[in-house]
Formats: C-alpha cells, structure tokens, sequence
C-alpha cells in the first residue's frame, strides 16, 4: 500500500549542513587555526581506529566483523592521512614560529636572551 502522507516540496528548502568551525573566522589563522584542525583530524583518526579496533574485537568474540579487510585498510590509510596532515600543519608552524622568533632577535627585542 502506498503511503499517501507524504508532504509537498518546499521552494526554498534550508540547507541541512551548517558550515561549523570551532573558531571565530577572526581568530582563524595562527595557531587557532592549528588548533581546531588538529582537533577535528585527531577526533576523525581516533573514531577510526576506535571502529577498526572494534572489528577485530568483533572476529575475536566470534562475530561478524564490522569491516572486510578492503575496507578496514581504506580506514587505515584515512587516519594516517588525519595524522600525517596534523604532523605537516604542526611543522610549518613551528618553522613560522622560529622565523618569527629570529626576525625579534635580530631586531633587539632579544639581546640579553640566546636564542
């Protein structure tokens, strides 16, 4: 039997992905920036592990695993990304912080200071 409640399509419809950021926009750069993205990539990397790391529990118990080896190594390779990316982030910006640093040293601000 057909469902005959279904509603008429609305003409401007809202959008159901809200962009999100856990910064203001005015503070998105620097290391708030860094920050936030090393937030969101080490949550996803630790889901995932979370997930794979259930699955093998899972065919350890004798169950269903929740993922085939295809797809567990997809997910793999997915959390290394999330890492590899907050390791690249995190390098830029500490090199930007030394530069930062020297430009102070060689204009005095560092005198009685070794740098």
């Amino acid at each position: 039997m057909r469902d005959t409640n279904v509603t008429a399509p609305v003409e401007n419809p809202v959008p159901v992905f809200q962009p999100f950021e856990w910064v203001y926009r005015a503070y998105q750069n620097g290391p708030y920036d860094l920050i936030s993205n090393t937030r969101d990539l080490a949550g996803g990397a630790c889901v995932i592990l979370e997930m794979i790391e259930e699955s093998d529990m899972d065919v350890d118990n004798g169950d269903a695993p929740m993922f085939n080896d295809y797809h567990k190594g997809r997910l793999f390779r997915m959390a290394v990304a999330a890492l590899r990316t907050i390791e690249l982030q995190t390098a830029a910006h500490l090199e930007k912080m030394q530069r930062d640093g020297e430009k102070k040293f060689e204009q005095g601000a560092g005198k009685d200071q070794v740098p």
